[in-house]
């Protein structure tokens, strides 16, 4: 009852910015048992399903954790990282008007070549976000 007496009076843009924004996520795991990949984002089907986007949009949410996965976007053998995945979902997001929070490792432990309790672990995690900073993502999310 509070609440309908806190929003007698206000406009919608008022009542839609007194409530708390909706966040949500993906559930983005790839964990590695061995040198075998589990991916939940291929197994949900996600990967191929484009709707699932406009889906969180149309629940209201404002921001999303939306992965960045080192072990999805490791580099080829010449060095090469695709970010053609990640790029078109970050603009799919900006057309939707929802925030991503990038989530660069999920319950896992990197690519093949690092794991856990790989002393140089923190230095390879914190090369691999100066990539994903180096690709230029705030072009992809805020064009001028």
């Amino acid at each position: 009852m509070a609440l309908f007496y806190y929003t007698r009076g206000m406009t919608t843009t008022e009542k839609m910015q007194a409530y708390p924004e909706i966040w949500g996520g993906v559930e983005c795991t790839i964990s590695r048992s061995d040198n075998t990949y589990r991916d939940q984002l291929h197994l949900s089907n996600h990967y191929n399903r484009q709707d699932d986007l406009e889906a969180f949009a149309a629940l209201g949410m404002k921001s999303i954790r939306y992965p960045i996965l080192w072990e999805k976007h490791s580099a080829d053998e010449n060095g090469i990282i695709d970010w053609t995945w990640a790029s078109q979902q970050l603009l799919n997001l900006q057309r939707l008007g929802i925030e991503p929070i990038a989530g660069l490792l999920h319950h896992g432990n990197g690519p093949l070549s690092t794991s856990l309790i790989d002393k140089d672990f923190p230095l390879k995690l914190a090369e691999y976000a100066r990539k994903v900073a180096s690709v230029s993502m705030d072009k992809i999310l805020y064009p001028r």
